[in-house]
């Protein structure tokens, strides 16, 4: 049995983007396998919107998401963490939500339109150990130990992030 399939532009065209982006994506990808395991010191952290200090990570379990106001992206992870929250299936004080580009005024301007049972904290020089490339960036932390760092939209993350709970 021959198959009679002809080769079509789009076709390579498919084949060219889908190959640059597992290209694009490969550093990036195995910077944030290199993370996991590793150990992050806690360090003391301002929260946006109240100044106070928390420590960060916190002892158990903790998920970031590195994120910005203007990526879409984000905001469907920041929403679908929202509703793991509110189901109860993450503590609420157990997510943090940091953007290493956008200062507090621009933040708190965001958290004034935009509802998130998260903590904001203020970006420090401990975001540096984990690379962060590109946004949303979830890491997964238990008891201050790199468990899983994930870039990109994935369901797989948010999955992950409830069974630390």
């Amino acid at each position: 049995m021959r198959l009679n399939y002809k080769l079509k532009i789009s076709d390579v065209v498919f084949a060219v983007v889908l190959f640059a982006l597992a290209v694009f994506r490969l550093p990036t990808m195995l910077a944030n396998f290199a993370m996991e395991g590793k150990t992050i010191p806690a360090v003391s952290r301002q929260v946006i919107g109240s100044g106070e200090s928390v420590s960060y990570p916190p002892e158990g379990g903790a998920v970031a998401i590195y994120w910005a106001t203007w990526c879409a992206p984000c905001k469907l992870e920041m929403i679908r963490l929202k509703k793991s929250v509110e189901a109860g299936d993450i503590p609420r004080d157990r997510v943090f939500a940091i953007s290493l580009s956008e200062d507090a005024a621009t933040i708190n301007g965001f958290l004034a339109k935009n509802d998130y049972p998260f903590t904001f904290l203020m970006p420090s020089p401990q975001d540096e150990a984990f690379q962060i490339a590109a946004t949303p960036t979830l890491v997964l932390l238990k008891d201050k130990q790199v468990v899983s760092v994930g870039t990109g939209p994935s369901f797989w993350g948010i999955w992950r992030a409830e069974g630390l709970f």
